[in-house]
């Protein structure tokens, strides 16, 4: 009994799909409350936020990749926000929207004279 089979013939659910309504689903792994038109690709780990594209190996918890993979944050970075960052060797919360090249020292008045 298949109340939602509208358009094309499922094949082989295997597990309750509530969702699949016009293309039929291949091989849901995991519970993917969010697999609404396309099939997910082997979805390791839960990502409640695997909206866009699909991760490729989140190593930490990052609440924040929202759209783009991210590649190897090795420290807590809650700002980065639009860009990648690239090896943040210090705590810094201003980069914002643009890479640092290596802060090596505080200037702090040195340029006025």
């Amino acid at each position: 009994d298949d109340p939602i089979s509208d358009c094309e013939p499922d094949t082989e659910v295997k597990s309750n799909d509530p969702i699949s309504d016009c293309e039929p689903d291949t091989e849901v792994k995991s519970n993917n409350p969010i697999s609404d038109c396309e099939p997910d690709t082997e979805v390791k780990s839960n990502d409640p936020i695997s909206d866009c594209e699909p991760d490729t190996e989140v190593k930490s918890n990052n609440p924040i990749s929202d759209c783009e993979p991210d590649t190897e944050v090795k420290s807590n970075d809650p700002i980065s926000d639009c860009e990648p960052d690239t090896e943040v060797k210090s705590n810094n919360p201003i980069s914002d929207c643009e890479l640092d090249t290596e802060v090596k020292s505080v200037i702090t008045q040195a340029e006025i004279q």
